[in-house]
């Protein structure tokens, strides 16, 4: 009998529990924060995919790029299309980073066929933007120069 009131309270408590908890299966999803801006530019540049590397035609093989400021966690996707393409290599120009951030990129392809898996990680770290000191210029007043031209003249001519 003791048993079995027990069981009992264990169950009763196991189901009183899970009827109060509030589960939430749709969890609002987290924003993603924007991208830094900057003046900070980074290059990458991949070898081109080839499509005869299967036995299906995958149509026209396009790319995206993931970066984000941790590795291995990116953020943001870039797609990029079939990027700028030059002597079998691919490239994109990301410009306006956010300086004094370290961003980590990764590259897939993709076509009708699917999407790769993630490329190598690199990374760049985009510097503080440091403005040059202006260029110091020599200024020479009117009175000065005929000074300076008068008395070059008077010691070429002295005797």
């Amino acid at each position: 009998m003791k048993k079995i009131l027990l069981l009992f309270c264990i169950l009763f408590s196991s189901v009183f529990f899970f009827a109060c908890t509030k589960v939430e299966l749709n969890p609002e999803p987290v924003p993603i924060p924007p991208i830094p801006k900057g003046n900070g530019v980074a290059v990458l540049s991949w070898d081109i995919v080839s499509t005869n590397i299967v036995q299906e035609p995958l149509g026209e093989v396009r790319y995206r790029i993931y970066f984000g400021i941790d590795s291995g966690e990116y953020l943001w996707e870039k797609d990029v299309g079939t990027g700028t393409i030059e002597d079998d290599r691919v490239s994109y120009t990301f410009r306006d980073l956010g300086e004094g951030n370290e961003y980590f990129f990764v590259v897939r392809a993709y076509s009708s066929g699917g999407e790769s898996s993630n490329s190598n990680e690199v990374s760049k770290f985009v510097e503080q933007f440091r403005s040059q000191a202006p260029k110091k210029r020599l200024f020479f007043s009117e009175p000065l120069l005929f000074y300076l031209f008068y008395h070059s003249l008077i010691a070429s001519f002295s005797i």
